[in-house]
């Protein structure tokens, strides 16, 4: 399935892109090798080895910040009809969903909260590091969106708010740094 995913991405584009995709399918399944094999595997977990292995690559050789994106949307779209098709639907719609979705809307609205905080107490920061105001409120927004959702609102909001593709990259780049220490944390 990762050759299949490869190759509909790589359909039309240069081979930086190739080796882009190629990059990222090894880092995936070497994260899952690891997490199978290696006592720091197990205890990091797949995904995580995957995204470390993934910021070490992206520090070796140049990336494709235009294939990054495509790639995030694709595998999503297809993970997503994946893991809903493996749902009771009598239990989706019981009890626990409206408990589930109090604390989803309390979440999503700590989230906003948040990241408006923190995009106005870091305003000059943020501004500097996306080059002006206006780009540091839409990665900002992006990243949010992210968090309430998924990786899927993360790349709408992009494309809704037409953020540049290197920003795009550096978002993600970050948002994988930090959840190489969350996500360790969060499975302990």
């Amino acid at each position: 399935s990762i050759l299949a995913a490869a190759v509909a991405v790589v359909a039309g584009v240069s081979e930086g892109d190739c080796l882009t995709v190629a990059a990222v399918a090894a880092c995936a399944t070497m994260g899952a090798v690891m997490a199978d094999t290696t006592k720091l595997g197990r205890a990091m977990t797949g995904p995580v080895c995957a995204m470390a292995l993934g910021v070490l690559a992206a520090n070796i050789m140049p990336c494709s910040s235009f294939v990054l994106p495509r790639l995030q949307w694709l595998v999503i779209s297809l993970a997503t009809p994946l893991l809903l098709l493996s749902c009771d639907l009598k239990e989706v719609i019981g009890a626990s969903t409206r408990r589930l979705l109090a604390a989803f809307a309390l979440g999503a609205v700590a989230t906003l909260f948040a990241a408006c905080s923190a995009a106005v107490l870091l305003s000059r920061p943020l501004a500097a590091a996306c080059g002006d105001w206006q780009s540091a409120s839409k990665a900002v927004s992006a990243l949010a969106a992210k968090n309430v959702g998924s990786g899927m609102n993360f790349v709408a909001v992009a494309q809704a708010l037409y953020i540049q593709p290197a920003l795009v990259a550096a978002c993600l780049a970050v948002d994988s740094a930090l959840g190489l220490g969350y996500f360790p944390l969060a499975a302990s």
